[in-house]
């Protein structure tokens, strides 16, 4: 366990498993004012391990991707907001960057507030959160509720909100910030999801993660008939596949499009 020097006192650092996931863009950014001005110009706000509240919650270690175990974790901090902070400080250490320089603040939480309420109030009042974001949240709260983990499957794979909302509703304009229950229940369809799914993830990466097949099976097939559009993609993936995969991004994703135009005026 690699340790870091906390507010005077040496830990091991943890990030709490389903908070935001690490963009390497984000991380670039904080490399460049971390360089600039030797330390972290907010603090990085952080929970203690061991707080009964992440009882049963995964803690992963920041440095190594283990998880932490039930009887370790009073050696560890969980960093609730500064993640991207910390990794771009941990990256810098190669070139001499001091992480002992790093500001620290810890959460005192009152004991009827929960980790989850204290996330969302954290980024609502620093950087927006995206859609994205609420829905690793909701996978937080909602460990069992299998279209929200299907949601965060997608989510983790680079999927936006809005496209995942595709896959489960066959509409775009649902907010997971607040999401309503009744429409989830009325509308979301899993096993809909979840089949279309398993054929556009077989097309290259450079298009499996944008809405153009959902888009194309939406208003081609409606609900009514996805089925029968489903098996059509299916088809394109087969025949476009080796052209996709050696086209670059751009020229990919208009080939997809163009086929799907013409097989849509076809139909």
């Amino acid at each position: 366990m690699k340790t870091f020097k906390v507010n005077g006192s040496d830990f091991g650092v943890a990030f709490l498993e389903g908070n935001r996931n690490i963009n390497s863009n984000n991380v670039k950014k904080m490399e460049v004012s971390l360089k600039e001005f030797g330390k972290n110009l907010m603090p990085m706000v952080y929970i203690k391990a061991d707080d009964a509240r992440l009882n049963g919650r995964k803690l992963k270690d920041a440095i190594d991707g283990t998880t932490v175990e039930e009887g370790n974790r009073a050696n560890y901090i969980v960093v609730l907001d500064g993640q991207h902070r910390f990794t771009a400080a941990v990256k810098m250490e190669k070139e001499g960057f001091d992480t002992s320089k790093l500001l620290w603040e810890e959460l005192k939480l009152d004991e009827n507030k929960t980790i989850e309420e204290a996330l969302i109030e954290i980024n609502s009042v620093g950087q927006m959160w995206k859609g994205t974001d609420y829905i690793s949240g909701l996978a937080l709260r909602q460990p069992d509720n299998e279209i929200v983990l299907f949601a965060k499957k997608l989510s983790d794979f680079g999927v936006s909100a809005k496209t995942i909302n595709k896959y489960l509703l066959f509409e775009d304009k649902f907010s997971w910030a607040k999401p309503d229950e009744d429409v989830i229940k009325k509308k979301a369809d899993l096993d809909r999801a979840k089949k279309i799914w398993d054929v556009v993830k077989q097309f290259p990466d450079k298009v499996n993660k944008e809405s153009i097949i959902i888009d194309y099976i939406m208003k081609a097939g409606g609900i009514k008939h996805w089925e029968d559009e489903l098996k059509n993609v299916a088809n394109v993936g087969k025949d476009l596949d080796t052209k996709l995969r050696n086209l670059k991004v751009n020229e990919a994703r208009q080939l997809l499009k163009k086929t799907l135009a013409d097989l849509l005026d076809l139909g």
